[in-house]
């Protein structure tokens, strides 16, 4: 009993020692991230901006992005895409490419999301001489064209392109991976949004 007593402790100490370790790698890995935002569901044009930035980014001089969503609920509209990145790297945009093709549908495979024909990418390429650091990428501005209540959440998100075209790298050469990311838009109403209402007049002559 005491041999199994001290082999118990002894397991306990090594997962007390490793566990910090492992989360801590956890913690550091380069992944996308989407702030969330929200909309007014009583606007007559109802839109939502987030920005979307790097957590952990250890630089890279190319990166192949693709930026997913429910074109049944949501729509990014050509130019919706606004750079952070500054005037050495460029940030080139190209809209409404369908999911199902070649390069974003092996992405969103490796990230563990599905194409379908409702669902549409903007690839986005960052590309430079030297390694880009910081942290953030772009803002994107996102019609909602869903009808939601107030409280009710979309989702969307973000996945690292793959592959010998998309995937980021260094200047070095090394690939760099990163996690994808997910956002939410909320609809929050705005007590300062004027109410629209269809008005009727009496045709009848008098």
């Amino acid at each position: 009993m005491k041999k199994l007593l001290s082999v118990i402790v002894t397991v306990a100490m090594l997962i007390s020692c490793i566990s910090p370790s492992l989360v801590t790698f956890a913690a550091d890995e380069p992944a996308l991230v989407i702030a969330d935002a929200s909309f007014d569901p009583a606007a007559r044009d109802a839109k939502a901006t987030a920005t979307v930035s790097i957590a952990n980014n250890p630089g890279f001089c190319f990166g192949g992005f693709y930026l997913y969503y429910d074109s049944t609920k949501l729509e990014v509209k050509d130019g919706a895409i606004t750079s952070l990145v500054g005037d050495a790297y460029t940030l080139e945009a190209t809209y409404n490419v369908a999911s199902g093709d070649k390069n974003p549908a092996n992405a969103l495979a490796d990230a563990g999301v599905e194409a379908s024909d409702d669902l549409v990418c903007v690839e986005i390429i960052v590309e430079g001489n030297d390694d880009y650091m910081l942290e953030d990428l772009f803002a994107v501005e996102l019609n909602v064209i869903a009808e939601l209540a107030e409280g009710e959440t979309l989702t969307y998100g973000i996945v690292p392109g793959v592959g010998r075209n998309d995937a980021s790298y260094n200047a070095n050469d090394d690939d760099v991976v990163f996690a994808a990311g997910v956002g939410t838009i909320t609809a929050v109403a705005d007590p300062n949004t004027p109410i629209y209402e269809d008005k009727q007049f009496d045709s009848t002559t008098v």
